[in-house]
């Protein structure tokens, strides 16, 4: 009883957030662009899960002749969607970016405005969509092993694609993470978890997002074995990365962070509260250049823009309008476009630069 009461409870949540979105739902404050983006998306198998992920590739696209029709990426009646043509592939090879965005219980497509962004300025990108998954003790670690893997097996299939993989710049693949996708991406680079202080975590922090949540739905990993926790997901194929955000740097080993960070930058949120994470974790093991701050940002930065009516819906449903608080699309669109940035520019830095899209 328990057991489905939580799951009702979470579908609650999710289906709140990602109802269809209405026709004709309005794109206000998009940017005109020069160059368009393409998205298709894919599945793939995933052995971490026993089962299949979506991915969405998102990749520089031309504005009209062979870039295809028009389409909307994503969208729900809070969050508007992302547009994107469904043409041809670009001329020439980009390097790849493979992205995860959201926390245990994100939905599907809140890291397209992010993926579209990347594309525009010359990466592929590889999104790896959420997975729902079982809300249990086993259910919360199986996350943390899984999410990596599904990030490594999207870079095998997109370079086994002869299509996908003509697009690609060999060698020259990166990894973009926010929230738990941040630590997610920061396992490829090497970084690993203590699974005894993941277990001890809400014991020393109970006010903890997550920690609160586990304790509301009865979550325990009492008498479960947390050695996978700390396993090395490091990805050879991955030569730079950029974590926005990033959860549980609190419980990351040193030894992972020292090899991670010759290749790692990392994004915070000012003083922003995140799952399992201090603002000072990282401190002694990255320099300032590659640890840096988004000033006025928050953990809903990182959503999507919000639809019109998205404050009044969540009212209506109970849940936490300030996720689209009636200031936050100007203001929400100003940080996008300065986070875009700046990952442009720490990947840059780490030796990772776009490569201009050739539309031809």
């Amino acid at each position: 009883m328990m057991r489905r009461r939580l799951i009702a409870l979470l579908k609650v949540a999710l289906v709140t957030l990602l109802l269809p979105a209405a026709t004709g739902s309005a794109l206000s404050g998009l940017p005109e662009t020069t160059v368009a983006v393409g998205y298709r998306s894919m599945t793939i198998a995933s052995p971490a899960r026993g089962g299949e992920v979506t991915v969405g590739i998102w990749y520089p696209a031309a504005s009209d002749g062979d870039g295809g029709a028009g389409t909307l990426v994503g969208g729900s009646r809070v969050f508007e969607p992302t547009p994107a043509r469904t043409g041809a592939l670009p001329q020439g090879r980009h390097p790849l970016l493979v992205m995860a965005h959201g926390g245990l219980r994100a939905g599907g497509h809140i890291g397209d405005w992010l993926a579209a962004g990347m594309a525009r300025a010359g990466y592929v990108v590889a999104l790896v969509e959420p997975v729902g998954f079982q809300p249990d003790g086993a259910g919360v670690l199986k996350e943390l092993t899984a999410r990596p893997a599904d990030m490594s097996a999207a870079i095998s299939a997109l370079l086994g694609n002869a299509e996908l993989s003509s697009t690609i710049e060999p060698g020259r693949i990166g990894t973009v993470g926010l929230l738990r996708g941040g630590t997610s991406a920061m396992a490829l680079l090497g970084v690993r978890i203590s699974g005894e202080r993941y277990r001890s975590l809400c014991e020393r922090s109970p006010e903890d997002r997550d920690c609160r949540w586990f304790a509301k739905a009865g979550i325990s990993f009492s008498g479960l074995d947390l050695g996978p926790v700390g396993a090395d997901h490091r990805d050879a194929r991955v030569v730079a990365g950029v974590a926005v955000a990033p959860e549980l740097t609190s419980i990351m080993t040193s030894e992972g962070l020292t090899a991670a960070s010759r290749s790692m930058s990392v994004l915070l949120l000012d003083d922003a509260a995140i799952p399992g994470a201090k603002v000072d974790d990282l401190a002694g093991f990255l320099p300032p250049d590659r640890l840096r701050s988004v000033a006025g940002a928050t953990p809903f930065s990182l959503f999507p823009i919000c639809a019109t009516q998205a404050a009044a819906l969540l009212r209506e449903n109970g849940e936490d309008a300030s996720l689209c608080r009636d200031d936050a699309g100007p203001n929400r669109m100003a940080i996008h476009r300065e986070l875009r940035d700046m990952i442009i520019r720490a990947l840059s830095e780490l030796g990772l630069p776009p490569r201009q899209a050739d539309l031809r």
